[in-house]
């Protein structure tokens, strides 16, 4: 049996400000994916390709933190810093819904110009890769690189965050 007790110091008000963050971690987490979801059932009109872009960046998410985990457990470390899951989900969530309305407004576009039909969807697809894969492409590398340059730090936390945005980004 045993047992960890901190009353005072630097560690009792570390595990404080971790506890409470935790939570509300989970308080905005939720209630920004509920905002962005109906931000997103508003412009595109559509519920089930709405909720798909949210799980798409949600297990993007998830992956890119198993990764990171996987990576720095491999390097020695025990876990990651508590921090990296919060800021990975606020800059993932942001930048991947972005690039995800880009992508589907120019989807609707495509459609509108085009017949009714499956290959009508499959030409609209076509075109709007063709259209938007560059851009969003180059802006998601831009991102990699930017976000990741924090690797160069000697910080444990830096360091963490830039490879888990750098894979955020490329896996998204």
């Amino acid at each position: 049996l045993q047992a960890n007790v901190h009353l005072a110091g630097a560690t009792a008000e570390m595990v404080d400000i971790r506890a409470i963050t935790q939570r509300d971690f989970h308080l905005v987490s939720t209630l920004a994916l509920l905002a962005i979801l109906l931000l997103i059932i508003a412009l595109l009109r559509d519920l089930t390709l709405s909720v798909f872009m949210i799980a798409a960046t949600v297990l993007s998410y998830f992956t890119t933190l198993g990764l990171t985990y996987w990576v720095f457990h491999f390097l020695g470390h025990e876990t990651l810093e508590w921090k990296v899951q919060v800021f990975l989900f606020i800059v993932l969530i942001a930048v991947g819904q972005d690039y995800n309305i880009f992508f589907a407004v120019r989807f609707a576009q495509e459609s509108a110009t085009g017949g009714a039909g499956k290959p009508a969807v499959a030409e609209s697809a076509r075109r709007t890769l063709i259209h938007t894969g560059p851009v969003i492409s180059s802006c998601g590398l831009i991102m990699a690189a930017t976000l990741g340059s924090v690797m160069a730090s000697d910080v444990t936390l830096l360091v963490q965050l830039g490879l888990a945005f750098a894979l955020g980004m490329l896996i998204d």
